[in-house]
């Protein structure tokens, strides 16, 4: 080989290998990672909840109710919350507070993290054969048998 082309791999090297050590330098060596926030905040969004049980503590605010399984949750009541009992259909505000070992079932919805209840119903008020806690005037009543 002549002088020129030595000194000319040469350069072509030092320069290869300067390259790669920006390179390295300029992304530290490792790959790009990503960064994953979690978060436990509550959902905007509205979700549906039920719940068949036994009353194990009740509040103005508030009634605990407790599955056969043994699974326990506290729903607010609020003066949106309609209560049904012996007595038919009524605002919280108005109603009777419900005791504890009353059979009851709770319709409500998870907003911001709480459990609102929209409705609660005493289980022993009716003979079981009215229309669901969810019906609307527009619904037609629906009928046994499916």
């Amino acid at each position: 080989m002549s002088g020129v082309a030595e000194v000319c791999e040469a350069l072509s090297g030092s320069l290869l290998c300067l390259a790669c050590l920006t390179a390295v330098l300029l992304c530290g060596g490792q790959p790009e990672k990503r960064l994953v926030t979690a978060t436990q905040e509550p959902s905007d969004v509205s979700q549906p909840v039920s719940q068949e049980g036994t009353v194990v503590a009740a509040t103005p605010g508030s009634v605990t109710a407790r599955s056969a399984d043994g699974y326990t949750q506290t729903y607010l009541v609020t003066p949106n919350t309609t209560v049904i009992t012996h007595g038919g259909s009524q605002p919280a505000s108005a109603a009777t507070h419900f005791a504890v070992n009353d059979r009851i079932f709770v319709v409500g919805t998870v907003q911001g993290g709480s459990r609102l209840a929209t409705a609660v119903a005493d289980r022993d008020a009716g003979p079981g054969n009215g229309p669901p806690m969810d019906w609307s005037a527009e619904q037609p009543i629906p009928r046994g048998g499916g």
